[in-house]
């Protein structure tokens, strides 16, 4: 007795259920030929040949893309109305409108009421509350830097069209949709500053790669600020170079954190 998919068959079973089979069993997408049957596929033989499963299928064409609705000028997926991460962009919201909003997460309302705090259980102390750092002056939960929905307070956004400024960590970002490194359309200011001046004037430099029809610099090439102000991003405050030499730049000067 042999098993088969959990079953005790007497042996020679399968193969005998081969041979008296072979070439009955006609593919199911209407090709006409036959399945080959192999003895693991007894007691049942397969309904298509490998890879005709899909013959036949009469797929729907899809929709053509439109533009995402928050004016960013990009095409949106048919299905949606926004491109993903742009359904908050170009946004005016009033201070009542912000308080509402923020009232709505407090309390019971909130997705964390009532859940046990990160570190239940591990004995390690709950670090102290900190002011918001969206600057509203309200103190935020523990370990935490900023109250819910709050992180995007506080940036000078210049009505988020064209460039805008983190208030998390300080650099200025610029709008470019097309351009290859852009994370959902932005890219860093200071990338951006240097780039579009070595491509104009030194299209030869080493630090720049070609993409397409055009230069750009890659992302392994670091733009140093001089001053360390991360904001300020003339031409002369600016300096490309590697990982490596930026770190050993910023090894040299004793800075623990590099700008």
């Amino acid at each position: 007795m042999t098993k088969s998919r959990g079953l005790r068959v007497p042996k020679g079973t399968r193969p005998r259920w081969v041979a008296e089979n072979q070439g009955k069993h006609l593919c199911g997408c209407g090709c006409g030929k036959a399945i080959t049957l192999c003895p693991e596929h007894y007691p049942n033989a397969p309904r298509f040949i490998h890879g005709h499963n899909q013959l036949g299928v009469v797929r729907r064409e899809k929709a053509p893309p439109k533009p995402c609705q928050c004016g960013c000028g990009q095409m949106a997926t048919a299905e949606k109305r926004f491109r993903p991460g742009h359904n908050g962009l170009g946004q005016k919201r009033s201070e009542a409108t912000r308080a509402k909003i923020s009232k709505a997460h407090r309390g019971e309302k909130n997705w964390n009421y009532g859940k046990s705090p990160w570190n239940a259980g591990t004995g390690k102390p709950v670090p102290p509350p900190v002011p918001c750092q969206c600057g509203c002056g309200v103190l935020a939960t523990a370990g935490r830097s900023f109250i819910s929905g709050h992180n995007g307070r506080g940036q000078r956004l210049s009505n988020y069209v064209g460039r805008y400024v983190s208030a998390y960590h300080g650099y200025a970002y610029v709008h470019r949709p097309g351009h290859p490194f852009a994370n959902k359309g932005w890219i860093s200011e200071h990338r951006a500053v240097v780039e579009e001046h070595l491509r104009e004037h030194d299209p030869h430099n080493k630090y720049l790669i070609v993409l397409g029809e055009d230069l750009y610099l890659p992302s392994e090439v670091i733009v140093h600020h001089i001053n360390g102000v991360k904001d300020d991003n003339r031409l002369e405050n600016l300096q490309p170079m590697t990982n490596f030499e930026h770190t050993r730049l910023h090894h040299d000067q004793g800075d623990i954190h590099h700008h």
